[in-house]
């Protein structure tokens, strides 16, 4: 698979009926790029690829329509007549539900309003017109892949708390049928995951002949790194050994 390849999968998308209607928007292009740079990162990291094609593939911005509060006025407009905003973004209350109801200070509350926007903005069910009452798992799973691949792990762990916080609202004042906090999968922030890359055996010779076994000093220094080097043993299994008691 090339980068070519896939931009050519990805201009027959854009341009070809799904069957249940228009061809996916650019949105939904971008949740279907992330997902695959997902697979083909797991692919590289088992050795079955050495690149990922899908980064390299540029794909047109999705539209970013101009947010406007959900009122009564346009709720009852939207029920008499058919008006509606394409984004229809609670802000006015959500700012105050997170001011009053969760207590929360000003520049978090900001970072938490940025986010509703960001993420209502990209969806398809925005794009095409219908209210967050379409939400789906698959949405709030796709924008966190994708933002994925933009951000640090540690600001995704952001966007996670910040997007069950809006998901928790919506549901609470009823704008989704469906709690979907709980669809919203946890950033994974692991350290030191890969395999620990031992010495050389050269190397290890040098840190031995380096001990002074003329003193008692470098004796003990020596047996440590002895039993750090032939049994594997550990810095705290080597601390707590004591004398005459044969490592385990």
């Amino acid at each position: 698979m090339t980068s070519r390849q896939v931009t050519a999968m990805f201009r027959t998308l854009a341009a070809v009926n799904t069957g249940r209607g228009p061809p996916p928007t650019p949105g939904t292009l971008h949740r279907i790029r992330a997902t695959l740079r997902v697979a083909l990162n797991a692919a590289i990291r088992e050795g079955l690829r050495s690149d990922n094609p899908a980064r390299h593939v540029e794909l047109p911005g999705p539209r970013r329509p101009h947010a406007q509060v959900w009122t009564n006025q346009r709720i009852n407009a939207w029920r008499e007549q058919g008006q509606r905003p394409i984004v229809a973004v609670w802000m006015a209350e959500y700012r105050i539900w997170l001011v009053v109801d969760r207590g929360l200070a000003a520049p978090t509350v900001l970072r938490y309003e940025n986010l509703a926007r960001g993420f209502l903005y990209q969806l398809p069910a925005a794009e095409g017109g219908r209210l967050v009452v379409n939400l789906t798992a698959a949405d709030v799973v796709g924008f966190l892949l994708q933002e994925g691949t933009r951000v640090s792990v540690g600001a995704v762990k952001g966007r996670v708390a910040e997007l069950r916080s809006l998901l928790r609202f919506l549901h609470v004042k009823g704008f989704t049928p469906t709690a979907l906090a709980t669809a919203v999968p946890p950033a994974a922030g692991w350290h030191d995951t890969g395999i620990p890359v031992g010495l050389a055996t050269a190397a290890v010779q040098r840190l031995l002949d380096g001990c002074d076994r003329a003193s008692s000093t470098g004796i003990r220094n020596f047996a440590i790194l002895m039993l750090v080097a032939r049994l594997g043993l550990r810095s705290a299994e080597v601390a707590r050994l004591e004398l005459g008691e044969p490592p385990r």
